[in-house]
């Protein structure tokens, strides 16, 4: 037997449900434009600052590099998003893959994201 009780609670739940997903939907579209609209040199330029970002914090916590070599990684970082802000993209991109620390698991290192 149905609570009267029950029902309104659980029409009001399904109505939230309904317009969060609306929501997000819209969101997730808005997004998605935004993504495309990214040129991709910028979009390279990204994916590598996440890489390197990544391979000194994990070199750090290792101990795999020294404290030398890590802060220029991290100064050769700052170059380069400099250069990725400003649009030019290639220089960027250049001083991104030449810094050489790899980000390692216990899986296995992995490679620097591959060019668009």
């Amino acid at each position: 037997m149905l609570n009267s009780r029950t029902l309104p609670d659980q029409s009001y739940l399904a109505l939230k449900i309904y317009f969060f997903s609306i929501f997000a939907l819209v969101l997730f579209a808005a997004y998605t434009k935004a993504a495309k609209d990214i040129p991709s040199g910028m979009r390279s330029c990204l994916a590598l600052d996440v890489y390197v970002t990544t391979a000194i914090e994990d070199n750090g916590a290792r101990a795999t590099a020294s404290a030398t070599e890590l802060a220029a990684a991290a100064l050769n970082q700052l170059k380069a998003r400099g250069l990725c802000d400003a649009g030019r993209f290639d220089e960027g991109i250049r001083i991104y893959q030449a810094i050489d620390l790899p980000v390692c698991a216990r899986e296995g290192c992995a490679s620097p994201p591959s060019q668009d």
